[in-house]
């Protein structure tokens, strides 16, 4: 976990933080951060004059209010590693635009941010800074408890899966979680019968390939002496895979790879993991190679 020294928390003032904050200190212990940076974009309230006029109080700077709320909330639910420093940021504007600006400025390593457990009640800023953040992001559903004992992480046999099950080794290792499970969904091809062999004879084919490359993945990672344990599943798309062995396994944290859909646009998620980020209700780190888009991201923020 020494890859996560500097994190970024977002805090929302709500009942949510009592989620994202204890979650976000797991994760500074088992990495042992440096620093961690607790920002807040509060959504800004115009009061009428006549009702600054009888209630002077309402006057008090916002980011002074707001700042002494979030410390209060740190101050409750974060017990992070000893020594670690810990810093407080208000700022005014559009929130995924002011954390990716502060992810940037603050060379951080990991985003933190809570998420409503229902998809259906989510807005889109998960998504926007997984997909446009130059680090990896994870993103923490309402109600998740601060522990993780099982880890499930899609593989598709790209770099950027390798990328992620090293990933989910340092999180399982800091957790003291011995064995993690990878998920591959494969499918028969629509042209099987020209071959002259069955379904049946041709899904063992592909099969037998999935393992093969998966065993040339798994070489390619140092798994620390923990135990890998791939999940095949045969004749679904990779997003209703991933989200059955969710349910099967009993998965509390999945790590998947955020992987550009062209070079020009490197830092945009792949199509199956922006369902996965929008659908899930459990934790997630979409991960990225950290650096990622810095100069696409630099353009956007005009830094």
């Amino acid at each position: 976990m020494y890859r996560y020294k500097r994190l970024l928390v977002n805090v929302t003032l709500t009942e949510q933080d009592a989620t994202t904050i204890p979650y976000a200190a797991l994760i500074s212990r088992m990495a042992k951060s440096e620093k961690v940076y607790f920002v807040t974009v509060p959504k800004t309230l115009e009061v009428p004059e006549e009702i600054c006029c009888e209630y002077p109080e309402l006057v008090e700077p916002l980011d002074e209010a707001d700042r002494h709320v979030m410390e209060e909330m740190v101050t409750e639910h974060f017990s992070g590693p000893p020594g670690v420093e810990v810093a407080y940021e208000v700022r005014e504007g559009n929130e995924a635009v002011e954390i990716l600006r502060l992810a940037r400025q603050k060379n951080i390593d990991l985003i933190i941010l809570g998420t409503e457990r229902n998809p259906e009640e989510r807005g889109t800023l998960p998504e926007t800074l997984a997909r446009k953040a130059p680090c990896s992001v994870l993103v923490v559903p309402d109600g998740a408890g601060p522990e993780i004992h099982r880890i499930l992480v899609p593989v598709h046999f790209a770099d950027s899966a390798a990328a992620a099950m090293d990933v989910a080794v340092a999180f399982a290792g800091a957790a003291g979680v011995a064995k993690i499970d990878a998920v591959h969904a494969y499918r028969v091809p629509p042209g099987f019968h020209k071959t002259g062999k069955t379904y049946e004879e041709f899904a063992e084919i592909m099969l037998g390939h999935a393992k093969s490359k998966f065993s040339e993945m798994a070489r390619n990672v140092d798994l620390e002496g923990l135990a890998v344990e791939p999940v095949y599943v045969l004749d679904k798309k990779p997003f209703g895979a991933i989200m059955d062995t969710i349910a099967e396994q009993k998965t509390d944290l999945v790590v998947m790879a955020a992987k550009g859909r062209s070079p020009a646009a490197a830092i945009l998620l792949g199509s199956v993991t922006e369902r996965v980020v929008r659908k899930v209700e459990i934790p997630l780190v979409a991960v990225k190679k950290k650096g990622t888009g810095i100069g696409f991201l630099d353009a956007l923020l005009r830094i």
